[in-house]
């Protein structure tokens, strides 16, 4: 029997809501890190967050609500940098 990769999905809930979405794949995590490393004094680090949860299925209106520490606890843990 070999080996059944099974892309893993993962949840947010906010204000008592589930919201499922997929974990980025390694190429993903590697191309958000270079638009980061890329981005100039004018990129707005939000935007970014946002657009890369929004390609993996997030509504883009939980999104704008949420705290940039709240974004940024979401990156840690979807690509599983912080277990919850």
């Amino acid at each position: 029997m070999g080996f059944e990769y099974k892309e893993e999905e993962l949840d947010l809930t906010f204000k008592g809501e589930v919201y499922k979405f997929r974990q980025p794949s390694a190429y993903e995590q590697k191309e958000i890190s270079k638009t980061f490393r890329q981005a100039d004094a004018d990129t707005d680090a939000v935007d970014l967050y946002i657009n890369f949860f929004k390609e993996l299925g997030l509504p883009e209106e939980v999104l704008g609500k949420m705290s940039l520490q709240g974004l940024l606890d979401l990156f840690s843990y979807a690509v599983g940098a912080k277990k919850n």
